[in-house]
């Protein structure tokens, strides 16, 4: 099964979260590199079918494609993800270029489509003959006219996406342009484009054509071209796009505007007249209905937009997208500040605007003439971009490492390293061993019920307080006796034949740089101990010392210290067994380590 990308995770939390994580991404080099060879063998082999080969040279394309993107902090496995979800839905084993897997991500992290939907809308430009790297061009292209109008640019490449293929069934005017037009006008007007594409379907025999036009000729009222039979053929085959607007410019002849009121309203004899349109086209009333106010806003508004002059009309279309109507008034929104610094919004009309605050609006829609890559890196959070500029010269460094002939000597180090401690390990856990270990069950269990017994006799005299602790010194207890299995010789020699094996292996040897006495990659076997210290002689009555650590770390003084942070530290319970077991754990693990005391 293909690999799934758990990298969104939401973003770092906070400053320090997202330091941690660039420092954490750094430690793991090693495994980011190696996260470019899984990538690639879960397109190459899990959706492809392919054997190693392809698989080195999809590692190679995905690496340099990570290069492209590491200002967006993106990871091997959400490449890989992206060119599984192509190579699925496209049902071919399709290679993308580095360039065309990045041009693809980038437009996804601009409109925030998910991977399956980039793979929707490749798949749809294949199906009308469009290659992959025509079809990043026309995408971008679509996400930048409907940043252009105002629109939501994701809703908008979806929606382009589910219909693309329509272009093989019906002749739009200037082809892929007059289709998203099409789109475009669906979603500004929220007319169904599947409504409009089977009137099409029928209007193409030429008596379904003649009674429509019949129909609406009955009907009366401004319908221009739908009362006439040859244009509704003309547009049926040629233009589709020309009949959404006749359709959607019938309907909103219903609607009145009321100026004073600022109401938009239909009568009841327009209701009747819209409702048998409705019927004719073969639409849903409400739909058609709320198309038809829709329409009718927009009209209201580029009437209003007139006013100004001197705007192109993509400008009066993206004002009209994104103004409200208030009072009978297209308006927009404005942040501003009053003389002490206090915050509010201010509603402009749009007979009011300023030059000023009419590029202010232009520059809202700024995305329009922004690359999908530079909208990406702008929607990151200022937390986020610290994290991925942090991470950056790492991620560079592994997807350098990784599509390059540097990635094969570290593989053949690290397999090395792991047939080393396979042996090892195998040397220690053996049958004989094991059933030294298992012998020693029903021991540990019969004398671990005893010392949870100790717990309810403790809950009975001291109730809730120190509960956890009690329940804990007990659970260590019974490790202890299973720690002291007889196994306490061949560990210590293991650790000792780890460290030598790993110190032959090219690449890996030499001291650890973490704390402890242990060298190379193996770290000393860690015990897990309470720490309690006794402030008098009475062994019964101990004070409670609690902390984190990571490591047990005994220094040559005789003293034990406690360093790093993530597991729980609680005290021992007051329990004179369980202290001195404490004891000779502690003394036998100095004693491996060499250390006197």
């Amino acid at each position: 099964m293909f690999l799934q990308d758990n990298s969104g995770g939401g973003g770092p939390k906070d400053l320090n979260d997202a330091i941690s994580s660039a420092i954490q991404y750094t430690k793991e080099l090693r495994s980011a590199i190696f996260e470019f060879d899984s990538a690639a063998k879960s397109v190459t082999a899990d959706v492809f079918g392919q054997g190693a080969k392809a698989s080195q040279e999809m590692q190679k394309t995905i690496s340099q494609s990570v290069k492209d993107l590491t200002a967006l902090g993106v990871s091997a496995t959400e490449v890989g993800v992206q060119m599984a979800a192509i190579g699925s839905i496209m049902q071919r084993n399709v290679t993308l270029t580095n360039k065309q897997l990045t041009d693809f991500i980038a437009i996804q992290k601009a409109t925030n489509l998910t991977a399956e939907e980039m793979a929707t809308l490749v798949e749809g430009f294949d199906s009308i003959g469009v290659g992959p790297t025509q079809a990043a061009e026309q995408i971008e292209s679509a996400r930048k006219r409907a940043a252009s109008l105002g629109l939501n640019t994701g809703q908008f490449l979806k929606t382009v996406g589910d219909n693309v293929k329509l272009i093989n069934s019906y002749n739009f005017r200037n082809g892929v342009e007059g289709f998203t037009n099409m789109v475009a006008r669906s979603q500004a007007l929220r007319i169904n484009m599947a409504d409009v594409t089977s009137l099409a379907g029928k209007l193409l025999d030429p008596s379904e054509a003649i009674n429509l036009a019949a129909e609406f000729q009955m009907l009366g009222g401004a319908v221009g071209a739908l009362a006439d039979p040859f244009q509704l053929m003309n547009m049926a085959q040629n233009d589709i796009d020309g009949l959404q607007e006749s359709i959607v410019n019938a309907a909103s002849a219903a609607v009145s505007f009321n100026s004073e009121t600022g109401d938009f309203a239909i009568s009841a004899t327009e209701m009747r007249r819209l409702r048998a349109q409705a019927n004719a086209l073969g639409m849903d009333y409400e739909e058609l209905a709320n198309t038809a106010v829709k329409s009718a806003q927009r009209q209201e508004a580029l009437s209003q937009l007139d006013i100004l002059g001197g705007y192109d009309d993509e400008t009066k279309e993206m004002l009209a997208n994104i103004g409200q109507f208030d009072g009978g008034e297209l308006k927009f929104t404005f942040q501003r500040e009053d003389e002490d610094g206090k915050k509010f919004t201010e509603l402009v009309s749009a007979t009011d605007l300023t030059k000023d605050q009419i590029k202010e609006l232009r520059e809202r829609s700024e995305t329009a003439n922004m690359s999908a890559l530079d909208v990406a890196k702008e929607q990151l959070t200022v937390l986020e971009v610290i994290q991925k500029t942090l991470e950056e010269p790492a991620r560079r460094v592994s997807a350098e490492i990784a599509g390059s002939a540097k990635y094969g000597k570290i593989e053949e180090t690290t397999l090395s390293a792991a047939t080393e401690i396979s042996k090892v390990i195998g040397s220690v856990i053996n049958e004989k061993n094991m059933i030294k270990v298992f012998g020693t069950v029903d021991t540990i269990f019969k004398e671990g019920v005893e010392g949870f017994t100790s717990v309810f006799e403790h809950f009975a005299t001291s109730g809730v307080d120190g509960i956890g602790d009690a329940f804990y010194g007990a659970a260590v207890n019974a490790y202890a006796k299973i720690a002291k299995a007889d196994l306490s010789a061949d560990l210590t020699n293991a650790r000792s034949r780890a460290r030598n094996a790993l110190a032959n292996v090219s690449g890996l040897g030499g001291s650890n740089s973490g704390s402890g006495s242990g060298s190379g990659v193996v770290p000393s076997a860690i015990i897990p101990v309470n720490v309690a210290k006794v402030t008098n002689t009475d062994p019964m009555k101990v004070e409670v010392v609690r902390g984190t650590f990571d490591d047990l770390n005994v220094n040559h003084t005789g003293t034990i210290q406690l360093q790093g942070g993530g597991m729980s530290l609680q005290s021992l319970q007051t329990d004179p067994t369980a202290l001195s077991n404490l004891t000779q754990m502690i003394q036998q693990e100095m004693a491996r380590q060499g250390t006197t005391y």
